[in-house]
């Protein structure tokens, strides 16, 4: 029996797949779907012995991907909504996405995992498939990747 659905998010068209199935088996289960957006870390590059951004920057930065997030997030639960998805849930947790989705899985017993199997834009896409991979062969419910 499916009663708790975990779908990871960045905005991207496999992402969206993967929340439209994700609804869809929410709905059709009565489960409840947890959304969630990990938002990386705003590291300062360093360049030798200097920071690359000054402290001020760094901040900017770090708001600038929590806002981004925020909007990701709330795109995502409508769209949930939209589908017929009864429970939500949303989480937005920074750090490694791929340990971030792990431990959300295992605090919220989750059945399944949807995600999609590829990110948004070249360098996430890439970074996307390392994330699935890893959250695949670490999570220890049922996983499923979506085109």
């Amino acid at each position: 029996m499916i009663e708790a659905i975990l779908v990871p998010t960045d905005g991207s068209a496999c992402a969206d797949r993967a929340l439209t199935f994700a609804a869809d088996l929410a709905k059709a289960y009565g489960a409840t779907l947890t959304i969630i957006h990990v938002v990386p870390d705003a590291t300062i590059p360093q360049i030798g012995e200097y920071e690359a951004y000054s402290a001020a920057e760094h901040l900017r930065l770090g708001d600038a991907l929590t806002g981004l997030g925020e909007e990701i997030v709330r795109k995502a639960e409508s769209d949930a909504r939209g589908l017929g998805a009864g429970e939500l849930q949303t989480l937005m947790p920074s750090g490694s996405a791929a340990q971030r989705i792990v431990d959300a899985a295992n605090d919220h017993d989750v059945d399944l995992v949807v995600m999609g199997r590829q990110g948004n834009g070249t360098f996430s896409e890439l970074l996307l498939g390392s994330v699935s991979q890893k959250v695949l062969h670490t999570v220890k419910c049922n996983c499923l990747l979506v085109r």
